[in-house]
């Protein structure tokens, strides 16, 4: 009898497109076994918790026989295919067997499942048992990355990795720092033969993500206006020199203009300025009269430049004699 089909936790709604990711929990339930059950609850706690949780759907064989999986793969391609369990120092990972022990796979019928997987959408292996590295780097001719031990490893160790590698991936880091990641973790722990990743030759881990930026929308947000045009905005001060349109506009009402330009300064243009003004923008009642009159007083010079030239003159002399 087949297994049955195993779907998404039933706690959350998964739509597609989602990544599909298959835990094989390929261990008997001995005293001395490594606990994938816990190890997978691991799992799926880092995946469902994280940002970008809702998009993948995490599947598992517990007591994986090696049937199992290629059952599983008859129907279903995952994208990420992780192996929990046991490994030999001479051979590839081990298989529960129907009489409750367990037993090594072939290895050239691993490499058959995992290519045919490879060709239609598996771009991850992890390979958590012991003595898997140079298993990972031979099977980098089929799957994009594939990351296994170099050495015995104990369970609390690969139980760990597991949880940090896929919480970073669920948030959306890429392949490269989320076993980086991990790896720190293990060093602060005390494990001195952390996993090594092994990738294809024109493949590159960090740029390898497993949530795709189509599941990463970018918030709405409004545009920021920079805050340099808001001071070059403040700089630009209305002028009214030499703007006949505006002069006109303030020749109804120009009493109060004129009084400021009178009192800005004692400047020669200062004071012929609201003269100019008069006579070229007459007041509505004004007479010829005074018309000529603001007209001569524009043209003469005034007495407020006389009057600074003295102060001038006056300093010099001043400074001459002190010295």
């Amino acid at each position: 009898m087949d297994p049955p089909h195993p779907g998404p936790h039933p706690s959350r709604h998964v739509s597609p497109p989602y990544v599909v990711c298959l835990v094989l929990a390929a261990a008997p339930t001995l005293p001395n076994a490594p606990n994938v059950l816990e190890e997978h609850r691991d799992v799926q706690q880092s995946i469902v918790y994280s940002r970008y949780g809702h998009t993948i759907r995490l599947d598992t064989l517990p007591a994986a026989r090696w049937e199992d999986l290629a059952q599983y793969l008859s129907s279903t391609t995952p994208h990420v295919l992780h192996f929990a369990g046991r490994g030999t120092p001479d051979g590839g990972p081990r298989f529960v067997t129907d009489d409750g022990g367990e037993a090594p796979v072939s290895t050239d019928g691993l490499r058959t499942c995992v290519t045919t997987a490879a060709a239609t959408g598996l771009h991850l292996l992890i390979l958590n048992a012991c003595w898997t590295a140079r298993l990972a780097k031979e099977l980098t001719d089929a799957v994009p990355t594939v990351i296994g031990w170099q050495a015995q490893v104990a369970d609390l160790h690969a139980r760990g990795y597991a949880r940090v590698f896929y919480r970073n991936l669920a948030t959306g880091a890429s392949v490269a720092k989320a076993h980086a990641t991990a790896c720190m973790m293990l060093s602060l722990s005390g494990c001195v033969g952390p996993p090594l990743l092994h990738s294809a030759v024109d493949h590159i881990p960090e740029a390898h993500f497993l949530i795709s930026p189509e599941a990463r929308p970018v918030p709405p947000g409004q545009p920021v206006k920079p805050r340099q045009y808001e001071a070059i905005a403040r700089l630009r001060k209305q002028r009214f020199v030499h703007r006949r349109p505006d002069l006109t506009h303030f020749s109804g009402s120009r009493a109060p203009l004129l009084a400021a330009i009178r009192n800005a300064s004692p400047s020669a243009s200062a004071s012929r300025t609201p003269a100019k003004c008069n006579s070229r923008f007459p007041a509505p009642g004004s007479s010829s009269s005074d018309l000529a009159a603001s007209r001569t007083y524009a043209a003469e010079p005034s007495s407020s430049v006389s009057n600074s030239s003295a102060i001038r003159d006056s300093r010099l002399s001043a400074s001459s004699v002190l010295r």
